[in-house]
């Protein structure tokens, strides 16, 4: 994993990422994503397949409760390590899971309530 944070949005949310064969890194996708997301104050949103966290903690920047999933436990760390970075972690939550398996990873609550 990288040591080194980066900022993101001119340093608006500092982020750690993984090495370039260790996990999807911030790219335009990412901030494009968060950007054209929308959802409604009162909607829960669950971020499948979060990886470091980037959507999750952008949106949670702008106010929103967020929740993320990923199956690598690694990248899971690192979006914790992420939100704890950024001051998020009352506004971000990350969970390792498979959505197939919720109900043995307790998600049943990402998904209900």
């Amino acid at each position: 994993m990288s040591a080194e944070i980066e900022d993101l949005l001119n340093g608006v949310l500092k982020i750690r990422q993984p090495e370039e064969n260790e996990g999807p890194r911030v790219n335009m996708d990412t901030i494009l994503l968060a950007h054209f997301t929308k959802p409604k104050f009162s909607e829960k949103i669950l971020e499948i397949g979060c990886a470091h966290g980037a959507v999750s903690l952008i949106l949670a920047k702008r106010g929103y409760l967020m929740q993320g999933v990923d199956i690598q436990p690694h990248l899971i760390a690192l979006a914790s390590e992420n939100a704890k970075l950024n001051g998020l972690e009352d506004m971000a939550e990350f969970y390792t899971g498979d959505l197939r398996d919720y109900k043995k990873y307790g998600m049943r609550r990402l998904m209900t309530g």
